[in-house]
């Protein structure tokens, strides 16, 4: 494939630089939140990632997000 059809593809199917995302509410801790939502996504086989302060928190836990 030639480097102009390649890059036609990627421009056909690119979804923007925010990308996909959703919205949830709940009363349960964020991070704990998260948590859930990666078990949800693993037993769908589906991609999950986490960021921000979540993220962070798992690497290094010493804050409580406000936010996941």
């Amino acid at each position: 494939m030639g480097r102009e059809k390649l890059l036609q593809t990627w421009i056909s199917e690119y979804p923007g630089p925010g990308g996909v995302s959703t919205h949830w509410y709940g009363l349960d801790a964020p991070l704990e939140q998260v948590q859930v939502a990666a078990t949800l996504a693993a037993d769908l086989e589906v991609d999950c990632l986490f960021s921000g302060d979540a993220a962070a928190d798992v690497y290094a836990p010493w804050r409580l997000p406000q936010k996941a």
